[in-house]
């Protein structure tokens, strides 16, 4: 069996080629979920205009479509594809994530819900310092918040 080839320098789109894919948002590449490429990076296809959760075969839930072609994309939200930045940038006051470690969520400036850039640093600061207000080893404030 010969094995299929996306054009060269072409990841080739998450909704296309049967690859049903799961996009990222902010940019990101997605992953193929069924036909000749499963498993395969694919182009993500998200817009910077985040789609209504109940359109385009969407079915969002909590902020994200979870199928067609917009798998994995935001929904519903002020935020679309756009890539935020960093937590405590922009006017996103940002809460940096434990459970995924390297993001967080925005509370403000019209972008709460949003995906942002988590600033916390490898190694854990003074809960007294830098504006962190820390209670119980966390900080909840600052650009550490979170």
């Amino acid at each position: 069996m010969q094995q299929k080839q996306l054009p060269s320098n072409d990841l080739g789109d998450c909704n296309k080629n049967g690859c049903a894919g799961t996009n990222s948002p902010g940019g990101g590449r997605g992953f193929c979920t069924a036909g000749d490429f499963k498993g395969c990076t694919c182009k993500s296809v998200c817009s910077n205009d985040s789609k209504a959760c109940d359109a385009n075969g969407c079915n969002g839930v909590n902020g994200f479509c979870t199928a067609g072609d917009f798998n994995g994309c935001p929904c519903g939200t002020s935020c679309g594809n756009l890539e935020i930045g960093g937590c405590d940038k922009n006017g996103c006051a940002g809460i940096n994530s434990i459970k995924f470690p390297g993001g967080g969520v925005c509370t403000g400036n019209g972008l709460a819900g949003c995906p942002c850039t988590g600033t916390c640093g490898a190694t854990p600061g003074p809960c007294n310092k830098n504006g962190c207000n820390g209670s119980n080893g966390r900080c909840t404030a600052g650009a550490f918040n979170g």
